[in-house]
């Protein structure tokens, strides 16, 4: 009788720890609620913002490439840029001066026409009486031949005149074509730089946040990782403190299953490395969430920006819907059911054959849903607006969701 008393004292001793704990963890959380920012899901995916950052890259790769070979190609004819300058003046001052010489001819020949019309029209009008009109009117015949030649020599002077404007005109209209080709080709070169400017501007953006999301994302996993040792230090000082209250008692329980290794998922938040992973055998279940889209898959994938392997060691899933009821995939028992910084709301089940599930970002987590309360598969442990992040482990190793739940 007197051990009998003496085994419920210590069994009520172990519930009042386990309760004490629980009202710690309880307490922890309010605190945690209270300085807690909600964390919105980013606009961009990561691979989709690191794939962008590349794309930005090549974009400024060829636009250097271009604005190289037009910097060479514009240092090559600068030489010949300058000489056909310095020729357009030349030409066009040569080209005045042709001008004014045609206009001078011009007014020559009008000189020289007026003349020639004044004899002919005296000589019309003169009809000769003696010697001396004779030899008068030989004078006029004679000044008008040389009148004549002087029209005709005024006349081919004025078409080569012509000629050469013509020959410096199509001169000026070819180098002006050559310096305004190649003052193009200077207004190009400003653009791309422009343009160059605002896509490093823009890519600097860009990989800031892609830095923030690669951050948070490890962030994420870190504080994942964090909770899950928590756990496991506690249950591990609760077995010991029933431990050793069994040795002082020298009573044991055969067949009390340990909560030993309970979550034993150290590895769920590691950053980049290779994780330790195994492939599921059991039967398939449902998934968390009834009409969903995969946004990141599980297992390693190479990062675009950083050149390096990335381990994902769950599976993130968009909900088609908002305000989603997210399911527990099979029976079990509620291990943890908090508010994180950085996972928003976390739900954690513990299942047969040391399997875990682990369901993250809930913007809801079912009043019922405490730590210690049994579940069915199918039971809404909560809800989420946007995406839910699922994990699925067996001991200290991951298995793929997608191996573990059936998709239609």
């Amino acid at each position: 009788m007197h051990s009998l008393l003496l085994l419920f004292f210590f069994l009520g001793a172990l519930s009042l720890e386990a309760a004490s704990i629980q009202t710690q963890i309880n307490t922890k959380s309010g605190e945690l609620k209270e300085s807690l920012q909600k964390e919105r899901t980013l606009s961009q995916k990561l691979e989709t913002l690191g794939a962008e950052v590349n794309k930005q890259n090549q974009k400024i790769t060829q636009l250097e490439k271009s604005i190289q070979e037009a910097g060479e190609n514009i240092a090559k004819n600068e030489g010949e840029f300058k000489e056909r300058e310095k020729e357009l003046g030349e030409l066009e001052r040569r080209q005045e001066e042709i001008e004014q010489a045609k206009r001078e001819i011009e007014q020559q020949l009008l000189e020289v026409i007026a003349q020639d019309v004044s004899f002919v029209m005296i000589l019309n009008d003169h009809h000769p009486k003696s010697a001396e009109d004779l030899v008068f009117e030989e004078v006029f015949k004679a000044l008008s031949q040389e009148m004549k030649k002087r029209v005709d020599g005024l006349t081919l002077k004025q078409s080569e005149l012509a000629k050469e404007s013509q020959r410096v005109g199509s001169t000026i209209a070819g180098i002006k074509k050559f310096i305004q080709t190649e003052n193009e080709k200077r207004r190009r070169l400003d653009e791309m730089k422009k343009n160059q400017k605002e896509l490093v501007a823009s890519l600097a953006k860009e990989m800031k946040e892609y830095d923030a999301e690669l951050k948070r994302v490890v962030q994420e996993r870190e504080s994942l990782k964090g909770i899950l040792a928590k756990l496991n230090i506690t249950k591990e000082q609760e077995e010991a403190k029933r431990r050793a209250k069994e040795t002082t008692s020298k009573k044991s329980d055969p067949k009390e299953e340990s909560v030993e290794g309970a979550l034993e998922v150290r590895q769920v938040a590691t950053s980049y490395h290779d994780v330790s992973t195994v492939k599921y055998t059991g039967e398939r279940t449902i998934p968390p969430l009834e009409r969903f889209e995969i946004e990141r898959k599980f297992g390693p994938y190479y990062d675009p920006v950083y050149k390096m392997k990335v381990f994902n060691e769950s599976v993130i899933f968009n909900a088609l819907e908002s305000d989603a009821k997210v399911r527990s995939v099979m029976d079990g028992k509620v291990v943890f059911a908090k508010e994180t910084p950085m996972l928003k709301r976390v739900v954690i089940i513990e299942h047969k054959n040391s399997l875990h599930t682990i369901y993250a970002h809930l913007d809801k987590i079912a009043p019922t849903i405490k730590p210690g309360s049994p579940v069915k598969k199918g039971y809404i442990i909560g809800r989420t607006d946007g995406k839910l992040m699922f994990e699925v482990t067996q001991k200290d190793r991951h298995i793929d969701p997608m191996e573990f739940i059936t998709v239609k």
